[in-house]
Formats: C-alpha cells, structure tokens, sequence
C-alpha cells in the first residue's frame, strides 16, 4: 500500500514538472498582442455591420481619419464574403483607394509590454484579399514604435516598417489567408504596433486584377502576434581542415545574428581574426591574408545580448 502511494506521488510529481516546464515554455513566448484574431468585442456593431466600427473589438484603435471595419461571423445578419481565420471575429482596411490618391486605412494596438532592447521578435498577421476587390498591392506591413503614431488624415502613413510583405509578391488570394511574418532586433521600449500599407501609390506594388466591379484594393486581417523569438542553438565545429579539398575547409559558425562578434586567437594569444557578422566563417588564414599554422586556436563570441561563448578550435592543414 505504502509502495502504491510513493508509485502515485511520483507519477503525480512527474506530471506537475511536465506542466510547469510546459507552463514556462507557452509564457516565454506569449503574445503580446492583446485581442490577436479579434474576438473580444464591446458589443455587436449596430445592425451587425460593423463599417468604421474598429471601436467595437477590444484594445484595437484607429490612428488615422480613415474608417477601418470590423466584422464579426456571429453578429452581421448578411452574408460575410470571408470566414475568420480563427474564431469570428476580423478586420478589414483599404491598402489603395481610386476615390483619392494615397487614401489608406490603417489598425493600431498597445502591446501587453514593451519589447526588450536587443531582443529578437517574430512578428506575424495573415491578410486575404476581398473578392470585391479589383486592385491588389504587395507592400502591406507592421511598423513597430514605442509611441503610437496617428495623422489627422487619411494619407499613407509615412514610416518604414519592420516588417513588409515583399514588393514583388503581390497578395491577390481571396479565398485562403496569406501569412506574412519576420523577425526584427527592438531598440528597447517599442509598445505600438500598426498594420497597413506604409507606401505611396507609385511603390506599393499596385496591379490591376482581370475582374470587374468594385474600385479599391480591401484587405482583410485575422491572427497578429509579437513573441520573442527562440533563440537559436549556436553550431560551433571544433576542428577544421583549410587545404583547399572543398570538403570542410571553413571553420563556419550557425546560428549568428548580425552584430554578434568572434575574435580568434593563436596560442600565443595574438589575435589572428575576427568578425562582425550573421555569417562569420574563417577560412584559416590572418585578417591580413597569412595562412594560420596548424596548431589549436581559441576563440570569443560576444552576442548582441551581451552573453560571451567561447572555445578552441583545432586547425589541420
């Protein structure tokens, strides 16, 4: 009976460590983005068309005079020309407007906290085309700031954002939803993000769609989040063979982001290389083009977030 009991509270404690570790794995990378696939509403927009009525879904807000939309499948007594991509609820703005020349609608958020400088984030949203549409642009991005932007009109917003869909990647579907994601360094402080489109009509790639009615490119929006992105393993060989025989002549770090520095040094403790950069390899010779001796070599990498690895390195020539 004793023996059952110790069995039980074992399997019991085993369980509780599982969902902690799983606990703290989920909290590391929690949205922060309050409100994501805008699900949270005030109430049902009037008559459940929810035309200008952002105001209506939680923690969104409209920073320009333009008149984005919110639809909810639960409230508008019409036909939806799109399901949500989660839940019910999503949003819809103009990203080009034929009625006035560089006409935008943009949606803004305060995040749940502020983003840590040096910090890598993965920003992501999905956008689909409306089937009304008879133009489509390519340029549809996040900008991120540490205050809230607005402008008392309806013109783009003239800032450059983190993170952009590809100018030569047009964003035509109307039927599935289109990811768009990337990863950015914060300075430090950034609480606002904003999503639309941040180019003017002459560089938004702009194209004319084979079909009729309507008269403005309208996208729709669902699913935004800001996570810290996992850091990647760094992959360090310990021994490498420069002679020219095309099979592991480089001593190449994985794994680097840009502004991580590796300093390599003889055992002397001369310094023989170094490097500032996301694909640093060395290819055993001096900064100053000598070809390094064989022999055992230590090295430094100093990361962006003030973490320092190091290590020795074993040269055969």
């Amino acid at each position: 009976m004793l023996l059952n009991k110790k069995m039980c509270f074992l399997k019991v404690s085993s369980i509780i460590m599982l969902l902690t570790f799983n606990f703290l794995k989920i909290s590391a990378q929690s949205n922060l983005v309050p409100n994501p696939s805008f699900e949270d509403t005030t109430s049902c927009p009037p008559n459940g068309l929810g035309l200008g009525q952002l105001n209506y879904t939680a923690f969104w807000q409209n920073p320009t005079l333009g008149t984005p939309d919110y639809w909810n499948m639960n409230c508008s007594p019409i036909t939806i020309y799109q399901y949500a991509r989660t839940g019910s609820g999503y949003v819809g703005v103009y990203a080009y407007n034929t009625s006035q020349p560089n006409d935008r609608e943009y949606i803004q958020v305060q995040l749940t906290d502020s983003l840590i400088s040096n910090n890598k984030y993965c920003v992501s949203f999905y956008i689909t085309l409306s089937q009304f549409s008879i133009y489509a642009v390519s340029t549809i991005g996040c900008y991120v700031s540490q205050n809230a932007i607005s402008s008392g009109n309806q013109q783009y917003l003239p800032f450059s954002p983190q993170i952009e869909n590809g100018i030569n990647n047009l964003i035509r579907d109307t039927i599935n939803w289109v990811l768009i994601s990337s990863q950015f360094v914060a300075q430090g402080g950034e609480k606002f993000i904003t999503i639309g489109n941040f180019r003017d009509d002459l560089n938004c790639g702009l194209t004319l769609l084979p079909r009729t009615g309507g008269s403005s490119s309208y996208y729709f929006i669902d699913d935004v989040s800001v996570v810290e992105c996992e850091e990647e393993a760094l992959s360090i060989p310990n021994v490498f063979t420069p002679n020219g025989d095309g099979i592991n002549d480089l001593f190449e770090i994985k794994g680097l982001q840009k502004g991580d520095k590796i300093n390599i040094y003889n055992r002397w403790g001369t310094k023989v290389f170094y490097n500032i950069n996301e694909h640093a390899y060395w290819d055993g010779y001096t900064t100053s083009g000598e070809p390094c001796s064989s022999g055992t070599y230590f090295y430094t990498i100093d990361l962006i977030n003030g973490e320092r690895k190091s290590g020795y390195i074993q040269l055969i020539r």
